[in-house]
């Protein structure tokens, strides 16, 4: 135990002399700690007992120092699917491998059978359920005692102590029950039992007293048997709950549920640590039990802590999607199994579930070095490191390059030690345009980045060895981490806006990457080559991961010659919204995506993924097994070239260009039909997704799938990423659900657009119904709805001020009600203000809502330059995705489409969610006047709309109403731009609009699609300069969505930045104008200036 640990203190302050005696108990405490670690048994029981004479010379009642140490969550068990809903008895059999599980006894399972014993492996293999025949009254105190066979239950109250013993076929035999008067141990209210796993003793905690009955253990009974005491008053806590022996050191644990601490215990009773148990959020801890640790990534002889918690916190989630772990059998063998990861499922009351946690104590806190406190950056924090230590990083930009080499170490933010996410926005390293962290190969595999901020680098992470990157943010970068080799495990990262991949593998990478949010990178979201290897097989897994919105592959895998040792497990993937393939496999080295659709050799496990409006979803795979998969919405094909020795089963095709092409499909267990996906692209009731899958494959002579019965609540698995309906919907109608929407600001005349949500479970029926209204709640005047009972309606007010609105559901037994604040701004004094940018929105970033917060303070009419809702434009896209931000402002909001809008057919995404704003659907053209000025909104989707030549429908339309619409100053916008020096470059299609507005004398044009800011000079449709009356083009494709760098500039481009994210606003005055780009918080980018509108044209444009 390191002589250099903090202690930690418990109890009231004391006299001088006292706390004088109890810190040298404590120093001889560690010195015989310390001693023992060195196995020196003679010097550790007289530095002990030194110890022992100060404490006791301080006074017994003295509090007790102890060191810290900590606890790491390795997985949580639901066990309500064996019957066990709320887990409070728990043991472990260490002969049998087997864990005792027994329900809370206020639970409905204890019935007229009795309680019900569950047995469990810690792999999660149910070994069988035994009806006892009697209620277990406190489900807590229960023991296994290997060395009698036989399971130990205790009804203190009835002072009386029943065995059942173990069968020759291992399962609980109630046949076999004897029941033990044990009055006199004296017991006052036990709460928790163990026996050591020698086999010598019981350890009964006696809550209420404060102590520890320790009984010798005789198959003969109790009657005789030698009882002693293990005082645990001096801790100072109550309410102590559960008890176990630790088999490697005989040290006790209990667990005080107000402290969430756990107290580690030698068995005179003497703390030898304390664990911080608060980040388990335990509500009602129970029974604990040490077991081995079934985690692949341990050593075999690692123990783990189980606890059973038989209510989970209100905080959490109450349901449950199982994902796969690497289990460890007792036999050494590895079993892919499912460990349950907590959702939110809104709807379901009160109704929750107890827990088994299984936890990793870390007996040796580490050594944390504190940057800048105790080293001024955080490389000398890492340098000054040694194996073991924690280099804790405060909030703040550290502009550094760093190396990790050598050593084993943890390098995080406070993140790590408070769980505060905001930690990880607030500590950035950034890699002045250099790679930010490089990592060794001589670094040990439990080497942690955890917490951090990682940006501006050619490489956020590149690692020679292997290492775990957590719960980090990974921003604009070359790639977020770049394997060279080694691997590890990359969990809870961010990876977003790099210029090219999320994360590249190369060379000799083994790696699990899960939980990761890996979006809108310039290329694709993981990018693997699959370098020439032989030998140990590499197993990369790719699970549970957010893959979205990238502008090439979500993955892709490249080919090279000759097939090599590596096997791919993808799986629980939501791959979405890529703008190339969605698992795309290239050949020979080619990164590029071609569709060519590589015959890869390599094994490719494709389970339970759902795949979402990319073009391509799967291209390629000579060796791939996709099963239980969804494939909805692929702009091309669904799924090409799967063919040679791959085999596709049990999955559902949706609205894709093609379904399916040149591929092996098993057609008797495909779907081709509307999944009924809800916007998070969960399944809806009634969706033929749901039991739809398999839980067992063979393939070819090999066990491919084999998932568990428990993971899954019907007759079979769902397909896609989510499994529903684990838990049952509360029975009896439950109230509407309410939302008024947000809050908003509006400028009068303009009213208020109310966008609300209403939903009902059907009951009761009849009537079957939910009425809705609309009722104003205050306000300085009155406010007029025009329809008060539509969810989604308009309100006028007769004043300025702050209003309070109420949408209330009812169905006719049940009323639900939620409320939105409208601020409304008087009319405003003054010349009108355009404000707006294009290339703005979408789910997956968050950068539209900074420049959302610009619109918040900047009144006046919203412009949109098109691309408003990435990346497809859809109904659940705009719901979802704009109206939260920019959609605070629907009500003052011109929108103009662009491309990406045109994605969903039709645009009617768009055009449903702006309505009359937007113009007619058929055409998304229209003009309206602004004071002195006539503004024109175009599209640029030429082929949806006719054209946009001179003589199309639309060119036609442009010079009627220019000519009906005579002004001094004339503004127009649209997507498209016709000169950029972005990455689109200039674009032909849209030269007829230049041409008719210059000839009518207009004075600016705004666009979007390259997503950058550049201002030209005014030039004529030709691209020459012209003071005189040329036409001043704005290019603002800085709504949100990631920024690109600049390629051929061009003529006359007087400014431009692709660098900053913000919004452009224009003052119209009478004759004039004054521009100024504002941009997003923390950025200082900007651009300003006025100009004189053009003398009105010489030309007069035919209608």
């Amino acid at each position: 135990m390191s002589l250099r640990r903090r202690v930690k203190t418990m109890g009231m302050t004391k006299s001088r002399s006292k706390r004088l005696c109890e810190a040298v108990s404590v120093i001889f405490v560690h010195i015989a700690a310390f001693i023992k670690y060195r196995r020196n048994s003679k010097m550790m029981r007289f530095s002990w007992r030194l110890g022992l004479f100060f404490l006791l010379l301080g006074g017994i009642s003295a509090p007790i120092r102890v060191p810290p140490a900590t606890v790491r969550e390795v997985r949580t068990i639901l066990p309500s699917e064996w019957g066990v809903p709320y887990p409070a008895g728990l043991t472990y059999s260490n002969d049998l491998n087997h864990l005792f599980l027994l329900d809370k006894g206020n639970s409905a399972h204890s019935t007229s059978e009795g309680s019900t014993v569950v047995t469990i492996t810690p792999s999660e293999d149910l070994v069988a359920t035994v009806h006892l025949g009697f209620v277990v009254d406190d489900a807590v105190n229960t023991a296994f005692d290997d060395g009698n066979r036989r399971l130990l239950l205790l009804n203190s109250e009835l002072s009386e102590l029943a065995q059942i013993e173990v069968g020759d076929n291992g399962v609980l035999d109630p046949a076999t029950q004897v029941r033990f008067d044990v009055a006199r141990f004296g017991l006052e209210h036990a709460q928790g039992m163990t026996v050591d796993f020698a086999g010598q003793y019981l350890f009964i905690l006696d809550s209420a007293a404060s102590q520890v009955i320790r009984v010798t253990l005789d198959e003969s009974g109790f009657d005789k048997a030698e009882i002693s005491t293990i005082d645990l008053s001096h801790l100072g806590v109550t309410d102590l709950r559960g008890i176990a022996v630790q088999p490697t050191n005989n040290h006790l644990y209990v667990v005080s549920p107000a402290e969430q601490q756990l107290f580690e215990l030698t068995q005179s009773g003497q703390p030898v640590a304390v664990h911080d148990l608060t980040d388990l959020n335990l509500v009602d801890p129970g029974g604990l039990a040490f077991a081995p640790s079934t985690d692949l990534t341990d050593p075999p002889d690692t123990i783990h802590l189980f606890i059973a918690d038989s209510n989970l916190p209100d905080s959490r989630p109450v349901s449950a999607l199982y994902l796969p772990l690497l289990l460890r059998r007792s036999g050494g063998s590895v079993v892919s199994k499912y460990f349950v990861g907590l959702l939110a499922q809104p709807g379901r009351g009160d109704q929750v579930f107890g827990r088994i946690l299984e936890v990793a104590l870390d007996l040796e806190a580490p050594v944390t070095i504190r940057v800048p406190q105790d080293q001024p950056t955080i490389q000398a924090g890492i340098d000054a490191a040694q194996d073991g230590d924690l280099v804790l990083v405060s909030a703040g930009t550290y502009t550094e390059q760093l190396t990790l080499a050598g050593k084993t170490i943890t390098l995080a933010s406070q993140f790590y030690t408070t769980g505060d996410q905001g930690f990880i926005d607030q500590t950035i390293i950034d890699g002045d345009g250099n790679t930010v962290i490089t990592v060794d190969s001589s670094v040990g595999p439990d080497t942690k980045i955890i917490g951090f901020t990682i940006q501006n680098g050619t490489d956020g992470i590149s690692a020679l060895g292997k290492l775990q990157i957590l719960n980090n943010r990974f921003i604009d970068h070359s790639d977020g981490i770049d394997y060279e080799a080694g691997g590890g495990i990359a969990r809870n990262n961010v990876f977003e806006n790099n210029r090219d991949d999320g994360i590249d593998l190369d060379g000799p990478t083994e790696a699990i990457i899960e939980d990761n949010v890996i979006r809108n990178n310039g290329n694709d979201g993981i990018e693997i080559r699959l370098h020439r290897y032989s030998g140990p097989t590499l197993n990369i897994i790719i699970r549970n991961n957010l893959i979205v919105g990238n502008d090439e592959d979500g993955i892709q895998l490249i080919d090279y010659p000759d097939e090599s040792d590596r096997v791919f497990l993808i799986e629980r993937n939501l791959i979405q919204d890529n703008a190339m393939a969605g698992l795309g496999l290239t050949d020979n080295d080619h990164s590029d995506e071609d569709f060519q659709a590589a015959s890869i050799p390599e094994r490719i496990h494709l389970f339970n993924n759902t795949f979402v409006s990319n073009d391509h979803g799967v291209t390629g795979g000579d060796n791939l097994i996709a099963l239980n998969n969804i494939f909805v919405g692929s702009t091309t094909i669904a799924m090409k070239n799967v063919d040679g020795n791959s085999i596709a089963a049990y999955n559902l095709f949706w609205n894709n260009g093609t379904d399916y092409q040149d591929s092996n499909l098993e057609n008797d267990t495909t779907l081709f039909d509307d999944p009924r996906l809800n916007s998070d692209h969960r399944l809806q009731s009634g969706s033929p997704a749901i039991d739809a899958g398999t839980a067992h494959f063979e393939w070819q002579g090999d066990v491919v799938l084999d998932i568990p019965r428990r993971a899954y609540a019907g007759t079979a698995p769902d397909l896609g990423m989510f499994e529903s309906h684990l838990f049952p919907a509360p029975p009896g109608n439950q109230p509407p659900m309410v939302d008024a929407g947000l809050n908003q600001t509006i400028t009068l005349p303009t009213s208020a657009m109310l966008d609300g949500t209403v939903s009902d479970d059907g009951l009761p029926n009849p009537p079957g119904v939910v009425t809705t209204t609309w009722s104003q709640i205050s306000g300085p005047a009155t406010v007029t709805f025009a329809d008060p009972n539509a969810v989604d309606t308009t309100a006028g007010f007769a004043a300025g001020g702050s209003y309070v609105l109420r949408l209330t559901a009812d169905d006719s037994e049940l009323t639900a009600r939620d409320e939105l604040t409208v601020t409304v701004q008087p009319t405003l004094a003054g010349p009108p203000v355009l404000v707006g940018a294009g290339d703005i929105t979408g789910c997956n970033y968050d950068r539209d809502e900074e420049t959302a917060k610009l619109l918040d303070d900047i009144p006046g009419t919203v412009v949109t330059l098109g691309d408003n809702a990435y990346p497809n434009g859809t109904d659940v896209q705009f719901n979802d995705c704009y109206d939260p931000t920019w959609g605070r402002h629907k009500a003052r909001t011109r929108p103009a489409p662009g491309n990406h809008d045109y994605h969903t057919p039709g645009a009617s995404g768009y055009f449903n969610y702006f309505g009359a704003a937007a113009g007619e659907p058929d055409k998304g053209y229209y003009s309206y006047d602004l004071g002195d000025w006539h503004i024109i909104v175009l599209n640029s989707e030429c082929r949806e709309v006719g054209g946009c030549a001179g003589d199309s429908p639309q060119g036609r339309w442009l010079q009627a109403d220019l000519a009906a619409n005579p002004a001094v100053c004339t503004l127009a916008y649209w997507h498209t731009p016709r000169f950029s020096s972005g990455r689109h470059g200039n674009s032909s299609a849209v030269a007829a609009f230049w041409q008719i507005l210059y000839d009518a004398g207009a004075d600016v044009v705004l666009n979007g699609h390259d997503h950058d800011y550049e201002r030209f000079d005014p030039q004529n449709p030709d691209g020459v300069a012209d003071p005189a009356r040329g036409i001043r083009q704005f290019v603002v494709g800085t709504g949100g969505k990631g920024l690109r760098p600049f390629e051929t500039i061009q003529p006359n481009s007087e400014v431009r930045n692709s660098a900053t994210r913000g919004v452009l606003k224009l003052t119209l005055h009478a004759t004039s104008y004054d521009w100024e780009f504002v941009p997003i918080a923390g950025e200082t980018f900007t651009d300003s200036g006025s100009a004189a509108c053009n003398p009105t044209s010489l030309a007069n444009p035919d209608p």
